[in-house]
């Protein structure tokens, strides 16, 4: 659940969140076998890491579609519906990322 929560449309965004629920996780695969850490390790790497390390991971939902950057070079949403389009977005990213995590957990249920 605490990777979960890092990937979730309420969190996704809040690195400070995902840092503190890394902290907790890397305490608790203590108790976890060597093979499940090693999966959720790789899930931290490659998934959650650039999440919270790689400035441009977000750009996905930076379309022209969507709306532009000003002088600024800031995102500015185009319109209502726009705006409808990129929660979307990004709730359907976080869905993948979601099934990705369930497949790790899910090989390891005996």
């Amino acid at each position: 659940m605490l990777l979960a929560d890092c990937i979730s449309f309420e969190h996704i965004e809040d690195n400070e969140y995902i840092l503190k629920q890394l902290k907790h996780i890397n305490k608790l695969k203590k108790s976890l076998s060597k093979e499940l850490c090693d999966d959720i390790d790789n899930f931290i790497d490659k998934t959650i890491n650039p999440i919270i390390y790689d400035l441009d991971y977000f750009d996905f939902m930076h379309k022209p579609e969507y709306g532009s950057y000003d002088e600024n070079n800031h995102f500015v949403i185009k319109s209502e519906q726009a705006f409808d389009m990129l929660i979307y977005e990004l709730y359907s990213h976080t869905v993948k990322l979601e099934k990705q995590l369930v497949k790790i957990f899910a090989k390891h249920i005996k």
